[in-house]
């Protein structure tokens, strides 16, 4: 599956823009305007005579999540009942869960149920919607990636996460960073996502990242993937045509963190061409590819089906471990 354009795309009618302008905002300081679907951010894009018809692609094939606000007054208006039909469209689908139905008083659209649930959001805030959107966010990538989502427990005085993990008495300390093109942000984050589900609950390794987030490919990269190598055991690059790009634009030593003595795995997001290519550095046998059994063919994560992409994220974990198991048994952890 190719990454979509916008991880959120919003439907609603125009007596409930203040209310979506305010929860669009809030997204956008966390995951940038550019990857949500709402008219204000693209107002220069969307002037077009074929509107009608690009619009309802972007809905049906652009988001991860596709939102409609419903009120009373959304099946009425012209846009709102246009892209409905192309939003229930989804929901006939396999991935219905692509559509989180909202509504204000107790509003209904065209196909829906009496059965089917909704978030309400006559007493929401907007930042509470926020949070709700983000959960389904994570959810929908653990399922996208193969991956069973993990159980959500209401947060308590002495646990923050909402997440439930083994207790970490006991275990080695992994500092880690993730790197990845900003180009395939969405597909990196089904699989850090996944990844990180198995790191929770990890016998061996208590697993903190080094940086706060994952590194994409900006301005200081080079510096900051070099810093974050040195302060971290453990380094993983998802590698594509598009991150060897933005290494070929920085001042990325990637050899020296390749063959320094702290793990680094490249693993494979898209597929590339070790022979023609520019690698710098990487090279094949370095690299992690799947193979679903002895005799297939070693696969990219955008190659393996989705419902072999829990395997994938399984057994790059436990290669994962084996490695740090051995650098550590050498004394060569940090303190």
């Amino acid at each position: 599956m190719s990454p979509r354009r916008f991880r959120v795309a919003f439907s609603f009618a125009g007596e409930k823009r203040p209310y979506v302008e305010e929860v669009a905002a809030l997204l956008a300081a966390k995951i940038g305007w550019q990857k949500i679907l709402y008219d204000k951010y693209h107002e220069a894009e969307f002037a077009r005579a074929d509107l009608g018809t690009y619009l309802p692609k972007l809905y049906s094939e652009e988001a991860d999540l596709v939102v409609p606000v419903l009120c009373p007054k959304y099946s009425t208006k012209r846009w709102t009942g246009s892209e409905w039909q192309h939003i229930y469209s989804l929901l006939t689908k396999e991935d219905s869960y692509r559509v989180m139905p909202t509504r204000f008083e107790l509003a209904s659209a065209d196909g829906l149920t009496p059965g089917c649930g909704f978030i309400e959001l006559d007493n929401k805030k907007p930042d509470e919607f926020v949070a709700l959107i983000e959960t389904r966010l994570k959810d929908n990538d653990l399922k996208e990636a193969g991956t069973v989502a993990p159980v959500l427990l209401p947060a308590t005085p002495a646990s923050s996460s909402a997440i439930q993990t083994v207790p970490n008495v006991g275990k080695r300390l992994v500092r880690y960073f993730i790197s990845y093109a900003p180009e395939d942000e969405a597909l990196s984050k089904q699989l850090i996502v996944a990844l990180e589900f198995h790191f929770g609950i990890c016998e061996n390794f208590f697993f903190r990242s080094s940086v706060g987030d994952s590194l994409p490919i900006r301005h200081g990269f080079g510096e900051k993937v070099q810093r974050a190598s040195q302060e971290s055991d453990l380094g993983m690059l998802l590698v594509s045509p598009n991150y060897l790009a933005g290494v070929g634009s920085t001042q990325l030593n990637l050899t020296s963190i390749l063959t320094g003595p702290r793990p680094c795995i490249p693993v494979i997001l898209t597929p590339i061409d070790f022979d023609n290519h520019t690698l710098w550095g990487l090279k094949r046998d370095m690299a992690y590819l799947f193979r679903k059994n002895d005799t297939g063919k070693a696969k990219a994560f955008s190659q393996v089906p989705k419902k072999d992409r829990g395997e994938f994220v399984l057994d790059l974990f436990g290669k994962t471990n084996s490695r740090l198991k051995n650098y550590f048994n050498a004394g060569l952890g940090m303190p």
